[in-house]
């Protein structure tokens, strides 16, 4: 369904905006050597990175470009009518 595309950006949106670090605690400490460290760094991803691919970007492109045209489609309006911006004026001096 093209509108859950709107609850998934918004997700996103919200998990970029309004980010919490997440905490875990262990029962025990380890010594690891820096490289060890270096390669455990590089797998902690943030729940926003899941949107991150293009697989889903198109996905909900596709979803909001529906969105949209359903829209347009029912306000009854032609695209070049919801256009906005610039103007120009031609004018004769003399």
């Amino acid at each position: 369904m093209p509108f859950s595309a709107i609850s998934e950006l918004k997700t996103f949106r919200d998990l970029i905006a309004h980010g919490k670090p997440e905490t875990q605690e262990f029962d025990s400490t380890i010594e690891l050597a820096q490289e060890k460290v270096t390669e455990l760094r590089s797998t902690i991803t943030p729940k926003w990175e899941e949107y991150c691919n293009e697989s889903k970007v198109a996905d909900l492109y596709a979803g909001i470009d529906e969105v949209c045209k359903l829209l347009l489609e029912k306000s009854g309006l032609d695209l070049f009518d919801t256009l906005s911006g610039g103007g120009s004026m031609i004018e004769r001096v003399g």
